[in-house]
């Protein structure tokens, strides 16, 4: 996705004296600590599918609200100011493997989608209203596990 990101950023520069690279030397991140610290990452099939609320990036501090302008901007503030943010991402464990883009189902109703997976351990983005229930994906029962940041907003199980 680093192409496709620089080359996004790169229309929005203007006059900016700002030049992007991708830095192919970097270490790899394992994706099982990630998922276990809560934070969402994105492939190219799920690129421009959810709201920066949805993957929790306001908890994470990783938008900021203050300053910038950006396409979506007023949409993201006002959800963001008017505390109406109906899905998120929740970590979730499952008694077998899934895989991004599956979904998760309550009483064979789809409520949400699996967002990343490494092994039984998987972030998923679903109606915080609904995770109650005994949610499943394909044969896989999943059961929610709290995530280090769970205080800075409420779901209730």
């Amino acid at each position: 996705m680093a192409a496709a990101i620089v080359k996004r950023l790169t229309m929005f520069r203007f006059r900016s004296k700002v030049e992007f690279s991708i830095d192919n030397d970097s270490a790899s991140i394992d994706p099982s600590a990630l998922i276990k610290a809560g934070y969402p990452f994105i492939g190219p099939e799920q690129s421009e599918q959810f709201t920066p609320h949805m993957l929790n990036l306001d908890l994470l501090d990783a938008i900021s609200f203050d300053k910038g302008c950006y396409t979506g901007q007023e949409i993201v503030a006002r959800t963001h100011y008017k505390g109406a943010t109906k899905r998120r991402t929740l970590r979730f464990e499952s008694d077998r493997p899934v895989s991004p883009g599956d979904k998760l189902s309550i009483d064979g109703r789809e409520i949400g989608e699996v967002l990343n997976a490494a092994g039984n351990d998987l972030l998923a983005v679903v109606p915080v209203d609904r995770v109650d229930g005994q949610l499943t994906t394909g044969n896989a029962t999943v059961r929610q596990v709290s995530l280090p940041y769970a205080a800075l907003f409420t779901v209730t199980p």
